[in-house]
């Protein structure tokens, strides 16, 4: 009696055995892919063995039909897109009889398929407030971050190319490109070309996503337009408030008011270097006025901002057109060019209108002078 039994269970054990091999081996022949599906789709895709066969998705009552092509790929119009946890079953069917069938659900949009200035990780744009914006056509360069692990390459115009690197920020994002280049050289304006970038996984290369940005079309703040002085007060003051810097620049103009450590308030507005020049060894400061126009400065000292702003009524140099003004370090008294600096601010008048204003610091050293004919200033 015990060695039937014995015999018994051997026979049962090898069906058992047979048949789940079996299982094994159709249920490899049946197997379904389905792609990901994610909150910004409107098609289901994916792959199966059979081909020319019908595939059924059901999204909750509704029900949507499509067949595989010759490779076995399929896709399926859901007509709209869906909330994230939506169920979607996916079944393919040989003749009447089901095949294989496979339930997914709706993922949310990961950080590298979202547009990058609408998604919360990835941001593309200029520098200052045009940060995470699409960028304009005046636009020299831009930032792209992309996540750990990623790298980036974008394109833009028949000859402009940029690869971004693979990233190591902590945060888990990291820069990709900072500046657009042509042929090697740097500082090149996007223009009017459609700017393309393509994602790729840094593990196995894989292409995870590629999109296209067409630049936004801004006008530019030409030399002679005269600066809005009501709007540069609000802005300046938000800026002694807060300490937050305010940057509109666009192109080659540029419209920047930040702290510039214990000097107080800095700012450049309108285009930098084209009404006058600066030349600065700490010996001396010498500025010629360029370009028709007559520059206003005041001076302080003790390194600090924190003196008047200059004016056709009331500052402490005119320069006329084409002239030019040297200061040296032996105009100053000891203790007033505190960090061997001269802070000064220049307003720029054109025509009767304020075309540029700056704040700024040159080198210069107390108690120096040009006559002193011993000093090697490189």
């Amino acid at each position: 009696m015990k060695k039937s039994v014995k015999k018994i269970f051997i026979v049962i054990t090898m069906i058992t055995l047979m048949l789940c091999c079996g299982v094994t081996t159709q249920a490899k022949a049946k197997k379904l892919k389905v792609n990901a599906v994610y909150t910004n789709a409107k098609k289901v895709r994916g792959t199966t063995r059979l081909k020319k066969a019908k595939v059924v998705a059901k999204v909750g009552k509704k029900t949507y039909k499509t067949r595989s092509n010759r490779k076995g790929k399929y896709t399926i119009n859901i007509k709209k897109k869906r909330k994230k946890g939506t169920k979607i079953k996916v079944t393919v069917y040989r003749k009447k009889k089901v095949y294989a069938k496979k339930n997914v659900k709706v993922k949310a949009v990961p950080w590298y398929m979202k547009k990058p200035f609408k998604g919360h990780k990835a941001a593309i744009g200029g520098t200052g407030e045009s940060l995470g914006k699409v960028p304009n056509q005046y636009d020299k360069e831009f930032t792209f971050y992309v996540k750990k692990g990623y790298q980036a390459i974008f394109t833009y115009g028949k000859y402009h190319h940029s690869e971004g690197g693979i990233n190591t920020g902590k945060s888990g994002n990291g820069q990709a490109f900072d500046s657009l280049t042509s042929k090697g050289k740097d500082g090149v304006a996007v223009g009017n070309r459609k700017i393309k970038i393509k994602v790729y996984r840094h593990e196995d290369n894989k292409l995870v996503d590629s999109y296209s940005i067409t630049p936004r079309k801004i006008k530019q703040p030409g030399k002679t337009d005269e600066i809005n002085y009501t709007q540069f007060l609000k802005d300046y003051e938000k800026v002694k408030k807060t300490g937050k810097e305010i940057d509109r620049s666009i192109g080659d103009y540029s419209y920047h008011i930040d702290i510039l450590g214990r000097y107080g308030v800095c700012y450049t507005i309108g285009h930098p270097g084209y009404y006058y020049d600066v030349s600065a060894n700490g010996v001396h400061v010498k500025i010629t006025a360029l370009h028709g126009a007559t520059l206003y400065i005041t001076v302080g000292a003790k390194a600090s901002f924190n003196f008047s702003e200059p004016s056709p009524d009331k500052y402490d140099v005119m320069i006329k057109p084409g002239k030019t003004y040297k200061w040296e370090g032996a105009d100053f008294k000891e203790g007033e060019l505190i960090d061997n600096n001269l802070c000064r601010k220049v307003y720029a008048y054109k025509n009767g209108k304020l075309v540029y204003m700056a704040a700024n610091i040159d080198y210069l050293i107390q108690g120096f002078s040009d006559n002193d004919k011993w000093i090697i200033v490189n």
